[in-house]
């Protein structure tokens, strides 16, 4: 592979982590921007989200430290996929507007995908993806994209749900858009 192919599949790569990094947890913190939509046609109480956000808070500060064992032991080119893939099936299940018990799993299953899975595979491979010399520049320019692919997926999805008249069928639509996104 000539150094030219090598250095565009290095940036192509970097942009595809990119892109994940700043849509992997859109559902997981749906209430940032849908807070009283999800309790009006989600039928869920200020008590409910909180819980459902505490103990996805719990397994991702746990999820993170067994994150170790795992990101070693699984190659990156399952590990994203999978996560992502996998954020995409949650976001499908909770487009149905599940029951609080399925609501609280979902939560536990997008912190697992995100926290355990994608975040500590998706920081291992910009590591990799760059010499001492470049990850500082790497690093800084994840986060700053990042922020943009999250802004703007966050004004797309808040364009749907607005589209979509702010009702049931807009939030479910916005769901549906956070849930396509990172794949």
């Amino acid at each position: 592979m000539t150094e030219k192919k090598k250095l565009d599949k290095k940036w192509i790569s970097f942009g595809a982590l990119m892109l994940g990094a700043g849509t992997i947890y859109k559902l997981g913190f749906l209430k940032d921007a849908f807070y009283v939509p999800m309790q009006e046609f989600m039928g869920l109480s200020h008590t409910q989200i909180g819980v459902a956000m505490s103990i996805a808070g719990w397994i991702s500060t746990f999820g993170f430290l067994a994150a170790i064992l795992v990101v070693d032991r699984i190659s990156k080119k399952i590990m994203i996929p999978a996560s992502l893939l996998g954020i995409c099936v949650c976001g499908l299940m909770l487009s149905t507007f599940p029951s609080y018990t399925v609501f609280l799993l979902i939560y536990c299953l997008l912190a697992v995908l995100a926290d355990m899975l994608y975040w500590p595979t998706m920081l291992k491979t910009v590591r990799l993806l760059g010499n001492e010399d470049e990850q500082g520049r790497m690093f800084g320019i994840l986060e700053a994209g990042r922020g943009l692919m999250d802004t703007i997926v966050a004004f797309c999805a808040l364009g749907i749900f607005s589209a979509f008249g702010s009702n049931a069928a807009g939030l479910r639509a916005a769901i549906l858009f956070y849930s396509i996104v990172p794949a």
